[in-house]
């Protein structure tokens, strides 16, 4: 851990205790949570804690918060903190330090913190659900006056509305913010844990708000962290699969990997920077300039998106010129029958980069291209083990497009073979992923994440050491097509393990260790390789992908 991880452990345990004390339940949320249940501690890089809790869980906390902090421990909130404007809680240690630029003002929240975003039950009547984040997205908007919290006002996953924006606005110059502010609230926050007219939680972060189905929470179930047992939800895969994707178990990329930028010590007080510079500063003024200035930028986003998503628009049709000349002549489905899938690869090379870049992506811009092309990429990503780009494509396509009968096909595939990835990830139901397998494997033989659930299958049913030769065997034959897939060598592994062969095990434990990002996979292996007598400095010290 790093010093920063290990102090805001220490604020986890302290925030654990209250809460037991006092029968408060909460979860982990986050990349703390995906620390717990991925790596049973902090993400490598993580700076940050967040935890999750209910607003009737909330009311019970700030009922006895007062009475439980310690006097170097603040709770900074809208409702105690004038100048904080962030719909996030904080349990604060005072003794450090942790200033980002949008909270320079708000003194009480500028400590090393864990965070707190409380849930609230949303409608599920569709009518009801699109009112409630409507004004949901209006209410952070107009809570937040340090920064523009809805950037993505043009996208069609978007209920940002400018003209309910606009009106609440006006009101709140005439009437005052708290006016305001208490309207909305009275408004979204009127349903109750109990509504059993609920099947969604929605919480307030910084730039966006987030719903995830409520019976992922639940009663909640612990995991390791660290030295501690802690919460998290009853379904936290399913919790990730909303929050991260369909490859939350995979470990990014280390460009991807997320940080925080703040002026930061743990060993010097927030008190120490702020009455530095507060002395050279108006508040009342600084907020007031806060705020001027972000209604601006509001109001000249959606013209500048709006340029943005046509000058995107423009750009696919250049490339869906360029990819339909290019392809013109080439027996795409040909290749794909024929598994000749690298020179597949190629072909499609631009139409794949384009479609799945990251601005396309968030614009929902889609290259019109003919759906032969579109079909054979499909198919090509859930071959490759990348449905969930498949997914990203098909989601553009059906704004665009009523599907035909070979993008249905291609369709049924990748939710098939999600299924499969939630049975195994989310429910831990083999029996129930090596039953879809079942119905897939025979038409679609190279798919990769059928051949690994077929493995995975066999190991589990195997009853004698011929059947677990033939996996290991077939196993091997499958690495030498797919070299480097380390979920392969990993199943190579656990067959030859259940044959008694440690040591030939542990080497394909440690090959595999350098060939895959699977977290799941990887946490699992270490467990095995520390069982097997592995010295845990060879195992840390193991190349990793």
């Amino acid at each position: 851990m790093t010093p920063v991880q290990k102090n805001l452990l220490k604020l986890l345990k302290e925030i654990d205790a209250i809460c037991k004390k006092h029968d408060i339940t909460y979860y982990l949320a986050g990349g703390t949570a995906l620390g717990a249940v991925r790596n049973n501690g902090f993400l490598p890089w993580d700076d940050d804690m967040d935890l999750y809790i209910t607003r009737e869980n909330w009311k019970k906390l700030e009922k006895v918060i007062d009475s439980e902090i310690r006097p170097d421990r603040g709770y900074a909130s809208t409702d105690r903190n004038e100048l904080y404007r962030n719909p996030i809680l904080r349990y604060v240690d005072k003794n450090t330090t942790t200033i980002y630029r949008s909270q320079a003002l708000a003194g009480a929240a500028c400590g090393q913190h864990v965070e707190f975003m409380v849930m609230d039950p949303v409608p599920k009547d569709p009518e009801k659900y699109k009112e409630f984040r409507r004004l949901m997205l209006v209410y952070t908007e107009l809570l937040t006056s340090y920064f523009v919290v809805n950037r993505q006002v043009v996208n069609k996953d978007s209920d940002f509305d400018y003209d309910t924006y606009r009106y609440y606005l006006d009101l709140m110059e005439e009437k005052g913010r708290a006016y305001v502010l208490g309207l909305l609230e009275d408004k979204i926050f009127s349903y109750s844990d109990t509504d059993e007219e609920c099947d969604y939680y929605c919480l307030r972060w910084g730039l966006r708000i987030l719903m995830y189905e409520r019976k992922n929470y639940g009663t909640p179930r612990l995991e390791q962290f660290e030295d501690v047992l802690v919460p998290v939800g009853s379904c936290a895969e399913g919790i990730f699969r909303e929050a991260y994707g369909d490859t939350w178990m995979y470990i990014p990329e280390v460009q991807e990997q997320e940080t925080h930028t703040s002026l930061h010590s743990l060993t010097l007080s927030y008190v120490n920077y702020i009455d530095d510079y507060l002395l050279f500063m108006d508040k009342e003024k600084a907020l007031a300039d806060y705020w001027e200035y972000k209604k601006d930028r509001v109001e000249i986003l959606y013209d500048r998106e709006k340029n943005n998503q046509n000058r995107l628009r423009m750009l696919a049709v250049k490339h869906r010129m360029r990819i339909q000349r290019e392809l013109e002549g080439i027996d795409l489905k040909g290749l794909l029958r024929q598994r000749r899938y690298r020179e597949l690869r190629t072909a499609l090379g631009r139409y794949l980069a384009a479609q799945l870049s990251g601005d396309f992506n968030k614009w929902q811009i889609f290259i019109d291209v003919d759906d032969e092309i579109i079909y054979t990429a499909l198919m090509l990503l859930i071959t490759e083990g990348k449905y969930h780009q498949a997914r990203k494509i098909l989601k553009i396509y059906r704004f665009n497009r009523e599907p035909g009968e070979d993008i249905l096909e291609a369709e049924s595939l990748m939710n098939a073979v999600r299924n499969i990835s939630i049975a195994i990830y989310d429910h831990k139901d083999i029996a129930e992923a090596e039953r879809i397998c079942g119905m897939w494997f025979g038409q679609y033989p190279d798919v990769i994440d059928l051949i690994r659930c077929d493995l995975l299958a066999r190991i589990r049913k195997a009853g004698d050491n011929k059947a677990l030769y033939d996996i290991v065997n077939d196993a091997q034959k499958q690495i030498d097509r797919h070299p480097g897939d380390g979920e392969l060598m990993k199943l190579k592994g656990d067959a030859l393990l259940k044959l008694g062969h440690e040591e030939e095990a542990v080497a394909a434990y440690l090959t595999a260790r350098a060939n895959t990002r699977n977290g799941i996979i990887l946490n699992e292996m270490r467990k095995k390789l520390l069982s097997l007598g592995v010295d845990e400095q060879v195992v840390k010290d193991a190349p990793l992908l």
